[in-house]
């Protein structure tokens, strides 16, 4: 079972990520790696690539420390939890109007939904819970951080995601749009509401276990 699950998120993720890429039908975009979906997705794509190898001939025991998965986990659900409430309904909007992809194509929802929900099944099925503790359910924040400054890199070295010009991937983090304030404001809000569901995920993920 955990082999089986290990494979399907593997092969699955390297599809959807190929897909969303445009890897898979010619359609390559470099801008694409510039969104923390697919950043997300790569890290899943590694972590699963490593416990294949830890499953078959235990030479990566990492994969199997609860924090180490707990990050990737909490990771892989920012990007479901961004998409689902802040981007789902403009995208569905947009391939109505005719100027957006199909959002329930399996490359975007194999990225946004499927893969961080095996992601999630597969912590609490088959990793050893008991020596995480609740404080630990925030240190998983330094991914998003890490990917901010990264984005940050990008806008300032002039790279763009659209035909618009935007230098920045998501509108809730467009300084030159919102302006300086605001996006700090939503970055705040963001950075503590997801600090605070990493707490009590972890705090669940412990009394489960």
């Amino acid at each position: 079972m955990k082999l089986l699950l290990i494979i399907t998120v593997l092969l699955l993720d390297v599809y959807c990520v190929g897909e969303q890429t445009g890897l898979l039908n010619g359609t390559y975009k470099g801008t694409r790696w510039g969104y923390y979906t697919i950043l997300s997705n790569l890290l899943v794509i590694v972590y699963f690539f490593l416990a294949l190898l830890n499953e078959l001939f235990g030479i990566v025991p990492l994969v199997e420390n609860a924090v180490v998965s707990f990050t990737v986990m909490m990771s892989i659900i920012l990007t479901f939890m961004i998409f689902h409430f802040m981007l789902m309904k403009i995208m569905i909007r947009e391939w109505k109007e005719g100027i957006g992809l199909n959002p329930y194509r399996l490359g975007n929802l194999g990225v946004h939904y499927i893969c961080p929900i095996l992601t999630l099944v597969y912590f609490f099925l088959f990793i050893d819970r008991s020596d995480l503790k609740v404080w630990q359910g925030v240190l998983w924040l330094l991914s998003p951080t890490v990917y901010l400054l990264y984005a940050a890199l990008r806008a300032h070295l002039g790279y763009t995601f659209n035909a618009r010009g935007d230098r920045w991937p998501y509108w809730f983090m467009n300084f030159d749009k919102l302006g300086f304030w605001k996006v700090i404001r939503n970055l705040l809000i963001l950075m503590a509401g997801f600090g605070l569901l990493g707490l009590l995920i972890a705090y669940i993920s412990i009394i489960l276990r």
